[in-house]
């Protein structure tokens, strides 16, 4: 297609396409629910004692949070170009 439009003396952008956003919107949604719903969870087991719970939900939430920050810091720049 690309060498049609030369042939015909269009121009063509050479550059590489942009990457399609929607895949890591999606996985930036899923952490931030892991995240709420970890650290939600999280708050009731360190109430009622349960520690063990507590804590890998508590790692859990904390891990996807930080991945999430990266991820949308990443989503942010290819799709605003900052």
């Amino acid at each position: 297609m690309r060498e049609g439009a030369r042939a015909e003396g269009d121009p063509v952008d050479t550059a590489d396409p942009q990457r399609w956003p929607v895949p890591y919107g999606l996985l930036c949604m899923a952490l931030g629910c892991v995240a709420v719903y970890g650290t939600l969870f999280a708050t009731g087991y360190w109430i009622y004692g349960h520690r063990l719970p507590a804590l890998i939900l508590t790692l859990l939430a904390i891990f996807s949070t930080i991945l999430l920050i990266r991820l949308w810091r990443g989503l942010r720049e290819d799709v605003h170009g900052d």
